[in-house]
């Protein structure tokens, strides 16, 4: 290969330490213009895919300990039918499975906030995707999470080391609809740093570049 691009700085680092390459960053593209705001509606949305290295369950754990908050998950994958069995039983624990795009911008741009908490991500389009449509992440603090959100300005970035269903009832149960609304501007301000076009225009550029060479 001529040409390495890493889709963050957290998977180039990781290419240089198990294949001694350099690489290039460039983010992935998010069509921004199709994601809209509207007021929130009281509730808490997951978007991961169901898999154990996105901690889903932990989320679900922590809605089970918090009657008064809703919890909305969408997306599907190994853990559906675990996700499923936890949230059986719990009236404020909504699990839809795969939703059409069209659902799913809705649920996205009515939701109070994203919760979003994966082991080591990549990139994390889901939390870019939650921004797009002005709604705070409430995200972990490592990954490729740290490069896309911006710890209590667009969202919370919670300590992986002290990560726990406990540590999220709290954060949940303390954030209101006013924080969520007064970081709409903002967290849009971030998503736009992540559009289609910025990425095609880095794209452009480094392939120009290498047909120099």
């Amino acid at each position: 290969m001529d040409i390495i691009i890493a889709n963050s700085n957290n998977v180039q680092k990781r290419i240089q330490k198990y294949l001694g390459c350099r690489s290039t960053v460039i983010n992935p593209p998010c069509d921004t213009d199709k994601f809209t705001w509207k007021h929130p509606e009281g509730f808490f949305l997951s978007i991961a895919r169901l898999d154990p290295l996105k901690r889903v369950d932990m989320v679900v754990r922590a809605f089970q300990k918090l009657p008064d908050q809703k919890l909305v998950v969408i997306s599907g994958g190994k853990e559906f039918k675990n996700i499923m069995q936890l949230a059986d039983g719990y009236d404020n624990i909504k699990v839809l499975g795969w939703v059409e795009e069209a659902t799913l911008q809705e649920l996205l741009s009515t939701c109070l906030a994203t919760i979003y908490i994966p082991k080591d991500e990549d990139f994390g389009m889901s939390s870019v995707e939650s921004m797009a449509s002005g709604k705070p992440v409430i995200g972990i603090a490592e990954g490729g999470l740290l490069e896309t959100i911006i710890d209590g300005t667009t969202g919370i970035l919670l300590p992986e080391y002290e990560l726990s269903v406990d540590l999220l009832c709290q954060t949940v149960s303390t954030f209101s609809e006013e924080t969520a609304i007064s970081m709409k501007d903002v967290c849009e301000e971030r998503a736009a740093f992540f559009a289609k076009d910025i990425f095609l225009q880095k794209m452009k550029k480094i392939v120009m570049k290498a047909g120099d060479n």
